[in-house]
């Protein structure tokens, strides 16, 4: 190939990179970002820890069993009116109670279970106290939190709107190195390294946009003893709200959604405010008085090196009167910080300390780690039956008391009202065996003297009859012998009727007195049982409740030991799961080998890629005397060479052989090499030895004429 039309041209031409070091994010090529992408949709990270949850849905299944309580139920349920006319409102108390109320507990505890499943597979993806980072567009969210997390600079900032996806930092003492993993928008986690987040910032670049399949990243970060203030804290970085209020063609959400989102799942609020602003804005008003639930909200001035330390109490003190007079809620406080003393944050009572600021704040929200915050809603849900209970048998004390007092009042009405009633039963007994036996005795007596009336009449009458006879006169002497037969006919009937066994039963002696002794026994009977009988049921039924109350009382106490204790082991259980099945997680292949020379002369684009992830001195030889950018032109490789050109290296630069790209690529007689060094600074020919003598230089023409 001849170079000889190839002239010189001025050194003012050229272009010339102020660093021999060059670092450049992978995913900016095209390829490698459809590459992650790739491997963020097909990533399935089984994380599921619900088998081991099995013991404790056991213990829940035999809390359902318990049937000792059947029998309180129902006597509750009979005295359920009484229960109500004494003033509980809800009818359906009872129901919430004893029968209905384990099913409750239960059904209660499940949802516990699922809750605490969910937390866990995201296994530390976030902390005890999850604090939202929010905040206008370029205020310096990103740059607060790689300043206070001590990581540098992972968290891209710069002019392009960074945090299109809800980034969470994860501060731990367990871990030793830096992490990243991500969820991807079916739910499965995925392992990640932290090139994505800058990644996610410059999908310009790649033209592939890698949020569209995130959901949500996580960013585990280990902190030193020094920073133990920051253990088990978890940060979230927003975009900024006032970024666009059109949808990210990324996730398809605008900033604002995706922020206030990640504040709707955070404990605390860090609102970050360029201190250039001179104050807080109505916008910002307006996003904060719009927050659902009760969140506690740090205000933060950020760059207040930017700022006299006057001009800074100045601000924050018109901040606090504009908050005073139209937030809903109070800040906790308003302070200032600078990233230049990023352990001292500035309030309006001079500077503090950030570790026991936030130490303050820890104990200010009182959370505790996830395993106690489950613990305690057990708790709560056995806690409040149990005050359910003890109401309850407040109340059926209160009925037994009421009762016992209706008892004793009945009581003494009833005797009153037989006290009168002996004299009635004396009375009654004269009557029945002591009158009506007289009254008999009055008429045998009349019967005997009408029987000797009757015989004496009857004698008279015989006489008579022989007299009239003898003497001839008495001529009424029949018609008084009928009259005598007349009566003698009705005595006898009266007599047959006196003797007959079908005579009423009031006549019989017997008989009336039994039914004395009956009326005697039904008033003996109403003298024992003088409260009432259905009284003393309703006592014995509140008796029976109180105390199967008790029993039930006893019950939830052992149930709730049991309960959390077998909630404890499964959760420890699934913790040591899902630890082992994230350390398994696939990731992505981070090459160890990051020889760059290598990777050229391989023609291995991708690990190419990846040695500049940590930068790639173009000053460094290899044994034949090659530099990174000279071994590319000796190797031919186009696309690696328009990768040097497109981040603007200086294309000079001589190897330890003293040639250039330039130079290189001509004595290997590469055209294309050529054309694109010179297309892309117009003045390297200027800075190079006579091409077309390079030209003629040719190695292998030297080779081969050995031959």
């Amino acid at each position: 190939m001849g170079f000889g039309f190839i002239k010189k041209k001025g050194e003012d031409m050229g272009r010339k990179s102020i660093s021999s070091l060059l670092k450049i994010n992978k995913y900016e090529d095209p390829q490698m970002a459809l590459d992650l992408v790739a491997h963020i949709c097909t990533s399935a990270a089984d994380l599921s820890a619900e088998d081991t949850y099995e013991p404790f849905l056991k213990t829940l299944d035999a809390l359902c069993l318990n049937e000792r309580f059947g029998h309180c139920y129902d006597k509750l349920h009979s005295i359920k009116s009484e229960l109500i006319e004494g003033s509980l409102d809800d009818n359906d108390r009872f129901d919430l109670l004893i029968g209905k109320s384990i099913d409750e507990i239960v059904n209660l505890c499940k949802k516990i279970r699922e809750d605490a499943i969910a937390a866990q597979e995201e296994s530390n993806a976030q902390s005890s106290m999850k604090i939202a980072v929010c905040g206008g567009y370029s205020s310096g969210k990103s740059s607060f939190l790689n300043s206070i997390t001590g990581i540098g600079e992972v968290l891209p900032t710069g002019i392009e709107p960074v945090s299109m996806v809800n980034t969470y930092i994860n501060t731990s003492d367990k871990i030793n190195d830096l992490c990243v993993r991500g969820k991807n928008i079916k739910g499965d986690w995925v392992s990640l390294d932290k090139e994505v987040l800058d990644c996610i910032q410059h999908s310009s670049r790649s033209k592939v946009h890698v949020a569209s399949v995130l959901d949500n990243l996580y960013v585990f970060v280990p902190v030193s003893k020094e920073k133990g203030y920051l253990k088990n804290m978890t940060f979230i970085d927003t975009p900024g709200y006032n970024n666009s209020d059109n949808s990210n063609a990324e996730n398809k959400s605008s900033d604002k959604d995706t922020a206030l989102k990640a504040v709707s799942n955070a404990d605390v609020v860090f609102w970050c405010i360029d201190i250039e602003a001179g104050t807080i804005s109505q916008k910002d008003i307006e996003i904060l008085n719009s927050i659902e639930g009760n969140k506690s909200v740090l205000i933060i001035f950020n760059k207040m090196d930017k700022k006299s330390t006057e001009e800074v109490s100045k601000i924050l003190k018109r901040s606090r009167t504009i908050c005073e007079s139209k937030l809903k809620v109070q800040p906790l406080d308003i302070v200032a910080y600078s990233r230049d003393t990023p352990n001292v944050v500035f309030s309006g009572r001079g500077n503090e300390s950030l570790s026991s600021f936030l130490s303050d704040l820890n104990e200010c929200v009182g959370l505790s780690d996830d395993k106690d915050y489950f613990v305690n809603r057990i708790e709560k849900v056995f806690q409040e039956k149990e005050t359910e209970c003890e109401a309850l048998l407040k109340k059926c004390y209160e009925i037994r008391e009421s009762l016992i007092r209706d008892k004793d009042k009945a009581s003494r009405n009833k005797r009153e009202a037989l006290s009168g009633s002996k004299d009635d039963l004396d009375n009654l007994k004269d009557i029945l065996l002591g009158d009506y036996d007289r009254q008999l005795d009055c008429i045998q007596h009349l019967c005997s003297f009408v029987n000797e009336a009757l015989e004496g009449w009857s004698k008279s009458l015989d006489r008579e009859e022989e007299w009239s006879d003898k003497v001839g006169f008495f001529k009424d002497a029949s018609s008084i012998g009928n009259r005598y037969q007349k009566a003698c006919e009705l005595y006898n009937q009266f007599l047959e009727l006196w003797n007959d066994e079908e005579i009423p039963d009031y006549w019989k002696n017997e008989y009336r007195k039994e039914l004395f002794e009956n009326i005697k026994q039904k008033y003996e009977a109403a003298k024992e049982d003088i409260a009432g009988g259905a009284l003393i049921q309703d006592t014995k039924d509140v008796n029976i409740a109180i105390k199967s109350l008790n029993e039930y009382k006893k019950f939830l106490v052992d149930a709730q030991n049991k309960t959390i204790s077998s909630f404890e082991q499964c959760y420890d259980e699934a913790s040591k799961l899902i630890k082992k099945r994230l350390d398994c997680m696939r990731g992505i292949r981070n090459d160890q080998d990051t020889d760059i020379f290598s990777a050229i002369a391989n023609d291995n684009m991708p690990r190419f890629l990846n040695c500049f992830s940590s930068g790639v001195d173009l000053t460094k030889y290899n044994s034949q005397g090659y530099s990174p950018l000279t071994y590319t032109a000796k190797c031919g490789n186009n696309a690696m060479m328009k990768f040097f050109i497109s981040h603007s290296v200086d294309l000079s630069l001589k190897d330890n052989r003293g040639y250039n790209a330039l130079e290189t690529a001509a004595s290997c007689h590469y055209q294309d090499i050529c054309e694109l060094l010179m297309e892309a600074d117009r003045g390297l020919v200027a800075k190079s030895r006579p091409l077309a003598e390079v030209a003629k230089n040719n190695n292998f023409e030297s080779w081969i004429s050995k031959f």
